[in-house]
């Protein structure tokens, strides 16, 4: 494909010669196929369980099938055969074994449970997102593709690569796909599935602001457990993320509630209808789509652990955006979306309490200086130079 996707294929090639299983997780149509493909196995150690005619050859006897085969084994959508982690275990186990396997799987909790259950110790997680900005630079068609589009459309490859109109079609038709079906098949969703739409247009609309879902039940007729439920199998399905507070800061009024935000900045795009950059730029949540945006680019590209990803917000107070509290270091993140950033009391504050290693101010400019020279460690950051920060970190 254009996009090779190096980085995650050499670890999921490192995982590969370290464990007889490794789980490749991911939303849907973020590339996981694609990735897999590029493993470039026989036909006959290829499964792809969407496939009615590839199930079959499993279907009865998966042990017998898997145990035959040798050399790396590809099992696609695993989630549609969950009694194929039962049946890896002993094969997993035994002692001369040079048999690897590859499973992908679109939704986690389900998946994880059923590795962890039955594989413990004997898989690898690899978790992907659609492309970063690290993959659009290094991609051999960058110069049609810009951050830009990546920021309106969503890093899902076939969203990010057709113009906006049909991009904004695909993107609603993935939406009614998951709504109508996924979502009601792995999380046991009951509600209607304008209901449902209208819970993840709430989470687009409320992104990177403190999320209360007792108030967004009483706004839906919902009670508060239900709509944490559902933001559950949202978060379980790479749909959304949740940022937990971060807490290891002195003072009493730190805001206790999570962010709740999509992980996909062109599919909060389509749930808020916008289609166009100058829709985008007038929107109301234009600030808030480039925090989403940032986010999830900054988690993926550093690779940091989703429970070491915080916001920190003092109540009526100060705020910083992101936080990453990683082994090597603590750094802190604003995004704004304007092109000349100003250093502000908030960012001091966090500099300080959090003791932070360094703060980035991700705007949309250009080049990357010292906000604050010879004085606390803030940097601004232009997009561009994002890519390049992140493997700093990492």
């Amino acid at each position: 494909s254009m996009f090779p996707r190096k980085r995650l294929f050499q670890r999921l090639n490192r995982y590969i010669a370290q464990m007889p299983v490794t789980v490749v997780l991911g939303a849907r149509q973020v590339g996981k196929t694609d990735l897999v493909r590029q493993l470039d196995v026989p036909a006959s150690n290829y499964f792809d369980l969407e496939d009615t005619l590839d199930a079959l050859r499993l279907e009865g006897n998966i042990q017998g099938v898997l145990g035959a085969l040798e050399g790396t084994v590809v099992i696609d959508e695993a989630q549609e055969m969950p009694e194929i982690f039962r049946a890896l275990r002993p094969l997993a186990d035994r002692r001369d074994n040079s048999t690897k396997f590859v499973l992908t799987g679109s939704v986690s909790p389900w998946m994880i449970k059923g590795v962890s259950e039955s594989l413990a110790g004997r898989a690898a997680f690899l978790e992907m997102g659609g492309f970063t900005l690290e993959e659009l630079a290094e991609a051999e068609t960058s110069d049609d593709i810009t951050w830009r589009d990546l920021w309106l459309k969503g890093s899902m490859p076939r969203a990010l690569l057709a113009d906006p109109e049909e991009s904004l079609e695909r993107r609603e038709h993935y939406l009614s796909q998951l709504i109508n079906r996924d979502l009601r098949i792995w999380g046991g969703l009951t509600q209607s599935s304008a209901t449902v739409r209208k819970l993840l247009a709430l989470i687009a609309d409320s992104s990177g602001q403190a999320w209360s879902s007792e108030g967004v039940g009483q706004n839906l007729s919902m009670n508060r457990k239900t709509v944490q439920s559902y933001v559950d199998t949202f978060i379980g399905a790479f749909l959304a993320r949740e940022l937990q507070p971060y807490t290891k800061t002195a003072r009493k009024r730190l805001r206790k509630s999570p962010k709740i935000m999509l992980r996909d900045p062109g599919l909060m795009h389509a749930l808020l209808g916008v289609a166009h950059h100058h829709g985008l730029q007038q929107n109301i949540r234009y600030g808030a789509s480039w925090e989403t945006f940032c986010t999830d680019q900054v988690i993926r590209m550093t690779e940091t652990k989703e429970e070491r990803c915080f916001s920190w917000t003092i109540d009526s107070g100060p705020e910083v955006d992101l936080v990453l509290d990683r082994p090597d270091g603590r750094y802190g993140f604003e995004f704004k979306a304007g092109d000349a950033p100003k250093i502000t009391r908030s960012m001091r504050s966090g500099v300080d309490e959090m003791n932070l290693d360094q703060l980035y101010v991700i705007f949309s400019g250009e080049g990357r200086f010292p906000m604050d020279p010879g004085g606390l460690p803030i940097e601004a950051v232009g997009i561009k130079h994002l890519a390049e920060v992140c493997l700093e970190i990492r």
